[in-house]
């Protein structure tokens, strides 16, 4: 889909990332309130529910939206030992009676001090040997549940505004109204949203690159040192700017 200006939703997020802006953001968190891979991933109970929960929300809660801090979600996939991977996680939620206990640590979950409720996914089948594709759930938690505990911020070593986190869940219990789609549904919900913002972030990367290249060019072009300019008085600059198309 084409933006104004003939540009695409990717070259749009790469050339946001190449302004000078240090709040630039490549995409929008993976779970935001519309996002199609969760959004899908709903029941028709379940959808039901969170659109008696937007005209709650338009209604009581936005006229006093100022007092309150928390808002949102978080998309807790990541851990410790387990990112790109995400068949490696070692969350267990285990089936009891008319709900599941869940086990495990996030990592790196942005928005994890400030969302009201998680997409958490967990492995639901604790065979080793079966199949991503049907050995984890996905789950929607509330933040405020018992034995939900929130991490520090992390120091990032950029967008320093993200609200980063470790997230620990001890015992949680989640009732299985609130498993997505069904049991082993997970992998599949999880695989679809990484689909969506994956290559977002790759065309951020992109863009700061390129930056961080125009700004080392411009940089070697300007700066004098012993009297000549870097790009002269350093070769092994001049070779790389060559090499890079920049001279």
């Amino acid at each position: 889909m084409a933006t104004p200006g003939g540009l695409t939703p990717r070259s749009t997020s790469q050339n946001c990332c190449q302004c000078p802006c240090p709040c630039a953001e490549p995409q929008p968190p993976p779970t935001s309130a519309g996002d199609p891979p969760t959004l899908a991933a709903f029941t028709e109970q379940q959808k039901e529910f969170q659109a008696t929960a937007r005209k709650f929300a338009r209604e009581e809660i936005i006229p006093v939206a100022a007092e309150y801090d928390k808002t949102g979600e978080a998309y807790c996939v990541t851990e410790p030992g387990a990112g790109s991977d995400v068949a490696a996680i070692k969350t267990k939620a285990e089936k009891k009676g008319d709900e599941y206990i869940i086990n495990g640590q996030k990592m790196w979950i942005t928005n994890g001090g400030k969302a009201n409720w998680y997409f958490l996914l967990a492995r639901s089948d604790l065979d080793p040997k079966a199949p991503a594709s049907k050995a984890f759930t996905g789950f929607i938690v509330e933040a405020d549940t018992t034995g939900v505990q929130v991490g520090r911020k992390e120091l990032n070593m950029g967008q320093r505004c993200s609200d980063t986190r470790g997230i620990v869940f001890e015992d949680v219990r989640v009732p299985k109204e609130n498993v997505l789609i069904g049991e082993g549904a997970g992998f599949k919900i999880a695989m679809g949203a990484f689909d969506k913002t994956r290559p977002l972030v790759a065309a951020g990367a992109v863009g700061l690159a390129q930056r961080a290249l125009d700004e080392a060019t411009k940089y070697a072009l300007e700066r004098k040192t012993f009297g000549k300019l870097l790009v002269e008085s350093k070769p092994s600059i001049q070779v790389k700017l060559e090499w890079f198309g920049m001279l």
